[in-house]
């Protein structure tokens, strides 16, 4: 059974992969790009993990959550989350290891972007959006219609992040 305690875990073990990257991005040279591959993965992974938990934790019960307000700013926070990913498989796109080799300033600014925004959702999600599960009805934490299965990307990432090289097969395709 998934918790807000396991919720709160592996947030912060995403946000432990997003202070790696920032501290890869202070340096004035990109490291070996099998290095860095390893570390995005790291985070793109854990937050392909991440989302799905918090449909299941977080918007499934606040969905369901007797005060209308408290149901809009599950569906708007819900409706963000999706923004947000696909701005990140747009950035993970633009990043590929070699363009990240060729302008490393410019990967590591975005990233500074990148991470600025992720850091001000967890606080408005802590402040907006989690205190209102103790009020929630309790439902089961599990994958409903509709939910979107956000680990399908992960092979596709995988490739775009360096970790995986494209097969002749899938170069053909």
């Amino acid at each position: 059974m998934y918790t807000v305690n396991r919720l709160l875990a592996d947030q912060e073990s995403l946000g432990d992969a997003l202070r790696a990257l920032c501290a890869i991005c202070a340096r004035c040279e990109p490291p070996e790009r099998a290095a860095l591959s390893e570390i995005r993965w790291r985070f793109a992974r854990g937050l392909m993990r991440h989302l799905p938990l918090k449909d299941r934790i977080v918007y499934s019960r606040l969905r369901l959550h007797p005060d209308p307000a408290v149901v809009a700013v599950a569906e708007r926070y819900s409706a963000e989350a999706h923004q947000m990913y696909e701005a990140f498989l747009a950035y993970s796109e633009r990043w590929t290891p070699e363009a990240v080799e060729a302008d490393w300033a410019g990967y590591c600014a975005h990233m500074r972007l990148m991470t600025h925004g992720l850091e001000e959702r967890v606080a408005r999600e802590k402040a907006e959006l989690l205190p209102h599960l103790a009020t929630a009805p309790a439902v089961p934490a599990e994958r409903r219609d509709g939910d979107r299965n956000w680990a399908a990307d992960g092979w596709r990432m995988r490739e775009l992040l360096g970790i995986d090289r494209p097969s002749d097969e899938s170069e053909a395709a």
